[in-house]
């Protein structure tokens, strides 16, 4: 019997991380929509204003929040990268290697980059932040590495 398929969700700190922030993100929307309705906030922006602004921080939160929703599956001939966009796959044979990227907004954070063999596809880029085990390593360690 095969090991795989193996699941791999994002850690549960990272998934409190992110659904706190996406929280925090809307708790300013709102305060900030409500305290300029009542008049407790001096009003600085239109109507449309807060429409726009409110409608931005709602999709910046909703993004935040499904992030928390990442999986990683690893195959005997693949793996998947699942999102709430969709799933992202590649085969082995599709497969060029890995290389350790610095990704997140300030380039501080360490991640994978799944290379694929045609030039033509975009990398895949693995959360930094999933619950691994050995399987996970072992299964790593079958892929080249391009950067050493």
């Amino acid at each position: 019997m095969s090991e795989y398929p193996r699941i791999y969700p994002v850690t549960t700190s990272y998934r409190v991380y992110a659904r706190f922030t996406a929280l925090l993100l809307v708790s300013v929307a709102v305060i900030g929509t409500v305290g300029q309705t009542m008049g407790w906030i001096r009003r600085t922006i239109s109507p449309l204003g807060f429409v726009l602004v409110d409608s931005f921080f709602a999709v910046l939160a909703a993004d935040i929040w499904l992030s928390a929703e990442r999986t990683v599956t690893l195959r005997d001939d693949g793996i998947d990268l699942t999102t709430w966009r969709g799933t992202r796959s590649l085969n082995r044979s599709e497969i060029l290697g890995r290389r350790f990227v610095w990704g997140g907004r300030y380039r501080s954070v360490h991640m994978y980059l799944i290379v694929p063999v045609d030039s033509h596809r975009k990398g895949m880029k693995l959360p930094p932040s999933l619950k691994i085990d050995h399987h996970f390593l072992s299964w790593m360690n079958t892929i080249p590495r391009l950067d050493a």
